[in-house]
């Protein structure tokens, strides 16, 4: 309700959301390009010094599109006096449309538009590899409301133990889940991995 705002309530508001934006889209930058690094050479110090920048910015710019949209999509929503269940529906298929977006634009190093299209380009191609990221998501955030309820029946900080778990553990795992299944698109990342894993299971 911003009308229902301060002026300096609602300034101090915004910048706080776009600093955690911007810190989310570096932090996010660097989780998937570990994964990248790991699966195909990469320079990183050209990575960290000339384009880390760039691509936390595109990520940055994604997600603002993003929040933008949820917010337009809501309001329209609530002003039309439309079922609410019907919303988090057609949110869920925006949001898992567009799960891949992140890693294609640190992996493929496309603009906004480009790296939207091959999102979607390799979750309609891959779509076990989809399913299973999605299961997986779908999983942990049933494990951290499951959490945020039985810590506050005792503890009453059920919110902030979930936050922090998924700030240490939940985020990093997904996003870099997400970036191996994304790698594995390429077929030389998936001859290599595969001859990795058949060395292993021998050894083992």
């Amino acid at each position: 309700d911003l009308p229902a705002l301060g002026v300096a309530e609602l300034v101090i508001s915004l910048l706080t959301l776009l600093a955690f934006l911007f810190a989310y889209s570096v932090f996010l930058t660097l989780v998937i390009f570990a994964i990248r690094k790991r699966y195909s050479a990469v320079k990183v110090h050209y990575f960290l010094t000339e384009t880390i920048h760039k691509f936390s910015f595109k990520i940055f710019a994604y997600m603002i599109t993003l929040l933008v949209l949820a917010w337009v999509l809501g309001w329209a929503w609530l002003s039309l006096g439309l079922p609410l269940p019907w919303l988090a529906g057609l949110w869920l298929l925006i949001t898992l449309a567009l799960m891949f977006v992140p890693q294609a634009i640190v992996i493929d190093e496309q603009d906004l538009t480009g790296s939207i299209q091959k999102a979607l380009e390799f979750s309609l191609r891959h779509k076990r590899a989809f399913a299973e990221t999605f299961l997986i998501g779908l999983a942990l955030t049933l494990i951290l409301v499951l959490l945020e309820f039985v810590v506050d029946y005792y503890f009453f900080v059920g919110r902030y133990a979930a936050l922090l778990l998924s700030l240490v553990f939940v985020v990093p795992y997904f996003e870099g889940l997400k970036a191996i299944h994304y790698m594995h698109k390429f077929e030389l990342v998936r001859r290599a991995y595969g001859h990795h894993r058949l060395k292993h299971h021998k050894r083992a």
